[in-house]
């Protein structure tokens, strides 16, 4: 099989859903598929055109005498996949599937020939964050395409906007990646946050959680980590990891907390949750659509309403204080990621992917 995924413009730092499809296309690979990754030029992302072809044409000089601003350096993506950059207009290879991966995407994907194969959709997330917010994000829902969704919320959001099902493969996680590094019972009174630009993440909201918690936890120390550099205005015993590895994530932040925080507002379905969890931190996080198909409130996870102040401080606090409700959220939360596997994710993409090509000849 021969699989074209279409990513918006490259990105330099760590993102979510780009990880995702990178898992995937290095799991394709493995198993004897062709798999090339496009990059979008900036005119599909940024408007007017205009703007985005002059921000496409500044990269481009800068590329050229700086060959590692195409570099790949935050994931290892396998040699085998094969990367294009500032793609403009339609694509000249043939393939069995081409795949939209974000609302950015889906338009370039239907404009493409039908030599390009099955036209699929992979949503990760409501991306209301883009230019033109939901009424462009639901108006892509509506496209000719085969939609793949991450969660079930995603599948029946879509149906009630469209009358479209849509196929649900779970996102997952690489537990050779991700795995208690540390012992489980002597950590330190230690939490671990994302510090995100987006406010759906919620971050300023996380660290006044934080600092009410340290009133009572005198000993409280926090592993942040992000894209962004550190806040000026963070208090020093917040410890910050800029643009962490798979290594430090593990290793230093995740492994080494007894709680990882994730107060965000909305979620599309929360990787950083599972790969604290697989690591051996308890999850305290909002009730979160994304994050309830893997967390399950007072099992493997404690989730609060958004923007609860007093139910955060109050329920970390706690924790912290008995060490067996903690161990209980770990032992659950070790145990039940083991049904969100990367292989088995990749199994059911393959199943999809081939039964439409078997469906269409």
């Amino acid at each position: 099989m021969r699989i074209a995924f279409i990513l918006p413009t490259f990105s330099r730092h760590p993102v979510g859903g780009y990880q995702m499809v990178y898992k995937y296309a290095n799991a394709l690979v493995s198993r004897g598929w062709h798999v090339d990754v496009y990059n979008l030029a900036e005119r599909y992302v940024v408007t007017p055109l205009i703007w985005g072809d002059f921000k496409m044409v500044t990269k481009k000089v800068v590329e050229r005498f700086n060959k590692n601003r195409l570099k790949l350096d935050w994931f290892e993506l396998d040699p085998r996949v094969s990367e294009h950059f500032h793609q403009l207009g339609p694509i000249s290879e043939s393939y069995d599937c081409i795949i939209a991966t974000a609302a950015e995407t889906a338009k370039f994907v239907v404009d493409q020939s039908p030599r390009q194969g099955q036209k699929y959709y992979f949503i990760q997330a409501l991306e209301d964050w883009i230019q033109g917010g939901e009424k462009r994000v639901f108006s892509t829902y509506t496209l000719p395409l085969h939609k793949i969704v991450v969660a079930n919320w995603l599948e029946k959001l879509i149906f009630k906007k469209t009358g479209q099902h849509s196929d649900v493969i779970p996102n997952s996680i690489d537990t050779t990646e991700f795995y208690p590094s540390h012992s489980l019972t002597n950590r330190k009174n230690q939490v671990a946050i994302l510090n995100h630009i987006l406010p759906d993440k919620n971050t300023k909201f996380g660290v006044e959680v934080l600092k009410k918690v340290k009133e009572e936890i005198p000993d409280l120390e926090v592993l942040m980590f992000g894209v962004p550099q550190r806040p000026s205005d963070l208090p020093s015993y917040f410890h910050y990891f800029r643009a962490a590895n798979v290594e430090q994530l593990r290793d230093q932040i995740y492994g080494r907390a007894k709680i990882y925080l994730m107060p965000a507002k909305k979620e599309g379905w929360g990787l950083t949750g599972m790969e604290a969890m697989a690591c051996g931190a308890a999850l305290v996080a909002t009730e979160s659509n994304g994050i309830k198909e893997y967390g399950k409130n007072g099992t493997n996870a404690l989730l609060l309403p958004v923007d609860d102040e007093a139910a955060f401080v109050d329920s970390i606090i706690k924790l912290f204080k008995d060490e067996n409700k903690r161990l209980d959220l770990v032992s659950a939360g070790l145990h039940d990621i083991k049904n969100f596997s990367l292989e088995k994710s990749t199994n059911e993409l393959m199943t999809i992917l081939q039964k439409t090509k078997r469906d269409l000849s």
